[in-house]
């Protein structure tokens, strides 16, 4: 039962909507929270160098949100956004995170919040790459 749940468009777009307003209440309320994110669909402006990136060898990353990251975090429509620095150079990027790709959220190291769909791209994501031609 849960694969077909966890596998469910509707349940997906739930998580995600959860996600928004678990981070929206944090934002407003927490001084330092994490989330753990699908690396893949993390969008950085600028891009980050090439040696910064090589040392992000996993599938998913920790993001850590206090101080000025989080006095830059915004909810969006369809994203997190937020700018951080990266490496000893201390590079600066602009950070979009979609709702979906939030694995978890973590306050005090305590998951708050869990993402158990596996259908881990919106249906807006789903439609624009049907349409695309890659």
């Amino acid at each position: 039962m849960i694969n077909q749940i966890s596998k469910d468009i509707k349940f997906g777009n739930l998580m995600s909507s959860h996600a928004k307003e678990c981070l929206a209440y944090l934002i407003n309320n927490i001084s330092n929270f994490k989330i753990v994110v699908n690396l893949k669909s993390v969008k950085f402006d600028p891009i980050l160098p090439e040696k910064i990136m090589k040392n992000f060898n996993l599938p998913i990353i920790v993001f850590e949100l206090g101080g000025y990251t989080l006095e830059t975090a915004k909810i969006q429509d369809d994203c997190l956004t937020f700018e951080a620095a990266f490496g000893e150079e201390d590079f600066v990027s602009f950070l979009s995170i979609p709702y979906y790709c939030v694995l978890q959220i973590l306050v005090d190291e305590t998951p708050i919040f869990l993402n158990l769909a596996t259908n881990n791209q919106s249906s807006k994501e789903r439609s624009k790459r049907a349409f695309s031609l890659d």
